[in-house]
C-alpha cells in the first residue's frame, strides 16, 4: 500500500508524462492549502506608486508592491492604511496560491494646508481662506457706525467712526451667519455664502432701538477683546 501511495505522489508531482503542476495546483492538493496576496498600491488621483501602505502585516515598498503571506483560503477582508490617505477596506474570495489585489488610495488633500489656507470638506483640497469686507451704517442717516461684526466665531470692530471692516481668515462656503451688534441699536443678522479670496456685501444697515424718529444713540467706540477678535 505504501508503494502505491508513493507512486501516486510521484505522479502528482512529476506528472507521469503530463505537464508539471503549477504552484496553485500543488497548494490545492495540500491538506492545509496555502495562500498569499500580492499587488500594487497607488495614488488614485495620480496613478503614482505609493509606498508605506500597511496591509495587515505587510507594507508596500518604494515601487508600491506588497506581499501578504499566510492568508486563509476563503472569504477575506482587510484594511489598507497610510498617513495622509483615506483608509481603504478590502474584501474578496481568496484561493490557494497567489491572489492579486491592487489597491488605490485616495489622498486626504487637507493634510498640509498653509497658514492662509483652509480645508474644503467637499473637495478635500486646501483652498484660500475667505475675506469679507463691507461697511456698517445707520439705517436712518447713512452715517458710519462702529459696530462689532461676527461671522462664525470670528469678530472685529468696524472701523471706529468709519464703519468699514475687513474680516479675514474665514472658511469659504455657506450659508454662514453674520451678526452685527452695537449698544443702542437693534441687532443685525443675515446669512452669507463666501468664496475663497475676497468677498464683499452691501452695507450693513442698523436701526436705533427707538427707531429713526428717536435721537441717535451716542456712537461709543467698539471694543472687542474676546478670543477670535481681529485688530
Amino acid at each position: 500500500m505504501a508503494v502505491v501511495t508513493r507512486a501516486v505522489m510521484l505522479c502528482l508531482f512529476s506528472g507521469c508524462g503530463l505537464g508539471p503542476l503549477s504552484s496553485e495546483e500543488v497548494f490545492r492538493l495540500s491538506p492545509t492549502p496555502q495562500a498569499w496576496v500580492v499587488g500594487s498600491t497607488y495614488d488614485a488621483r495620480t496613478g503614482a506608486p505609493l509606498s508605506g501602505v500597511a496591509i495587515g502585516n505587510a507594507t508596500s515598498d518604494t515601487r508600491g508592491a506588497y506581499r501578504l503571506d499566510h492568508v486563509a483560503v476563503g472569504e477575506w477582508s482587510g484594511l489598507a492604511l497610510r498617513e495622509g490617505y483615506a483608509p481603504r477596506e478590502l474584501a474578496g474570495e481568496i484561493h490557494a496560491g497567489a491572489n492579486r489585489v491592487d489597491i488605490s488610495m485616495y489622498p486626504l488633500g487637507c493634510g498640509g494646508c498653509g497658514a492662509d489656507q483652509v480645508c474644503d470638506t467637499v473637495s478635500q483640497q486646501c483652498v484660500a481662506m475667505a475675506t469679507l469686507s463691507s461697511d456698517v451704517v445707520s439705517a436712518c442717516t447713512g452715517a458710519p457706525i462702529a459696530a462689532r461684526v461676527t461671522v462664525n466665531g470670528r469678530s472685529l470692530c468696524a472701523g471706529n467712526r468709519k464703519g468699514y471692516f475687513e474680516l479675514r481668515n474665514l472658511t469659504p462656503g455657506g450659508p454662514q451667519t453674520l451678526v452685527a451688534g452695537k449698544a443702542g441699536y437693534m441687532a443685525f443678522s443675515t446669512k452669507i455664502t463666501l468664496v475663497s479670496g475676497f468677498n464683499t456685501i452691501d452695507p450693513i444697515k442698523m436701526t436705533p432701538l427707538g427707531g429713526c424718529s428717536a435721537a441717535a444713540p451716542v456712537d461709543e467706540p467698539c471694543v472687542c477683546n474676546d478670543i477670535g477678535c481681529q485688530p
